[in-house]
């Protein structure tokens, strides 16, 4: 969650999904915009574990930006083979093990901001 912030104020494919003051219609936009990209890992996805032939890098960094899915509050439900994927990738003991130690970075960083 740490890269989550350096990537939203950096990347602005995803920045606006983030910003709580973007103009009205900015979101939907966005959704509309990703829909096809979604939908193509969706289809590539389907009946395979990976992106490749077996885990890379690729599905590392994928896992990641799926996450943004959450804050974001981009349903996945349309999109069964990205959310089976995702959730498979979880269960890896490598990127479960980053995920708790990126939750405790990012929350320390929240603490800090507040604290600010």
């Amino acid at each position: 969650m740490a890269v989550l912030h350096r990537h939203r104020t950096a990347q602005g494919n995803v920045h606006p999904l983030f910003d709580q003051k973007a103009p009205e219609g900015t979101r939907q936009h966005t959704l509309n915009k990703y829909a096809s990209r979604l939908r193509y890992l969706n289809d590539h996805l389907t009946g395979r574990q990976y992106l490749l032939d077996r885990f890379t890098v690729a599905d590392a960094y994928l896992y990641t930006i799926l996450n943004w899915t959450v804050p974001t509050q981009v349903d996945l439900t349309p999109y069964p083979a990205l959310k089976s994927y995702h959730a498979a990738l979880q269960t890896r003991p490598s990127i479960a093990k980053a995920f708790v130690e990126e939750m405790a970075l990012y929350k320390a960083e929240l603490a800090r901001n507040k604290a600010a």
